[in-house]
């Protein structure tokens, strides 16, 4: 499994080094009411990539906080039960109930 893994990220790796010397070409980047820049695509591409990823964990931030703190409610919630059914197992029972059960069979069936 692990060699299968590096064959994969080495095969992305080479093709993203294809593509990314294949964009050595300089395009210009004009910010709205401020400069223009004379940036490589590939860098402009890269750093669009990084602000993308850095907004996309952003957005999932708060539900995985979320996700933590009920986590760590249910396991306070799983801890304080256990806790009591070890204090009831732990405990004799205090009647004892003796069931007798009569069992007459049914005549005329």
């Amino acid at each position: 499994m692990k060699i299968i893994k590096f064959i994969v990220l080495f095969v992305l790796f080479v093709a993203l080094f294809v593509i990314s010397y294949a964009n050595t070409q300089t395009v210009r980047f004009q910010i709205p009411f401020g400069n223009a820049y004379q940036l490589p695509l590939i860098l402009l591409l890269f750093i669009s990539f990084v602000i993308g990823a850095f907004l996309g964990i952003l957005s999932m931030l708060s539900r995985v906080l979320r996700l933590r703190k009920q986590v760590t409610g249910l396991k306070k919630e799983l801890n304080k039960s256990q806790e009591t059914v070890s204090k009831l197992m732990a405990t004799e029972p205090t009647t004892t109930v003796i069931v007798k059960e009569n069992i007459t069979p049914k005549q005329g069936i």
